[in-house]
C-alpha cells in the first residue's frame, strides 16, 4: 500500500522532537554533539523532515536517537500522517 504526502503550498508545523533515551535534543554544540533536556518545551521543535535529518546526524555520532511527537511518543507512520493531515495545506492519501 503506497502512502503519498502531498504539499499544497503550506508548511508543516514544527511538531516533532528528537529523543535520546529519556532526554530530548535542545541543540548541538560546536562539535555537533547533541545537548539535551528532559523538559519537552525546552527541546528543539522541528518539522518531521528536519527532525529526521537531525536524528540521522546524531546516530552517525553513535547515539541511539529517534523522532517523537511533541508529547515524546515515537513518531510512527500514523503519528506523522496525523500531523500532516492536521497541518494546513497538506493532504495524506493512502492507495
Amino acid at each position: 500500500m503506497a502512502r503519498n504526502i502531498v504539499s499544497r503550498g503550506g508548511i508543516v508545523d514544527e511538531k516533532f522532537l528528537v529523543r535520546i533515551g529519556e532526554m530530548f535534543v535542545s541543540r548541538l554544540d560546536d562539535d555537533g554533539k547533541p545537548l539535551s533536556t528532559d523538559v519537552l518545551s525546552g527541546a528543539l521543535h522541528l518539522r518531521y523532515d528536519r527532525a529526521d535529518t537531525l536524528c540521522q546526524h546524531i546516530r552517525q555520532k553513535g547515539y541511539c536517537a529517534y523522532v517523537t511527537d511533541i508529547w515524546g511518543d515515537p513518531a510512527s507512520l500514523e503519528v506523522i500522517e496525523r500531523a500532516l493531515t492536521n497541518a494546513e495545506g497538506f493532504e495524506v492519501s493512502v492507495g
